[in-house]
């Protein structure tokens, strides 16, 4: 499935068209031309709603939930855990800047509920 289908099965579900806070990638291997080829396609598709912050592929990740931890639990000083505390400013600092768009779509959701 395509980030573009997963992304309109989102907003179908939630029965508007939901806002969309921002794209995320994830298992980035920078020094593979590939996947650089494949972030910059994503980037130019999507253009800001890209965040800035990447997550790279990282042990520390993978090993986390095998230990029923998060990455901050189980390794916070791995390059996984920084980048993960790294996208909840951006994150934060999205909300700051366009929460009014979000806390519309929740308004609206708890009308229906």
């Amino acid at each position: 499935m395509s980030l573009g289908e997963v992304v309109q099965n989102v907003r179908m579900s939630l029965g508007e068209a939901a806002p969309v806070l921002g794209v995320l990638l994830t298992m980035v291997q920078r020094d593979d031309k590939e996947t650089r080829a494949i972030m910059e396609e994503v980037r130019n598709h999507y253009g800001g709603k890209v965040f800035d912050t990447e997550i790279r592929t990282d042990a520390a990740i993978e090993e986390a939930p095998t230990r029923g931890q998060s990455v901050l639990e189980y390794a916070p000083d791995s390059q996984g855990a920084k980048e993960y505390r790294a996208l909840v400013d951006e994150v934060q600092d999205r909300l700051e800047r366009y929460g009014s768009v979000y806390g519309t779509v929740k308004k609206k959701q708890a009308k229906r509920s």
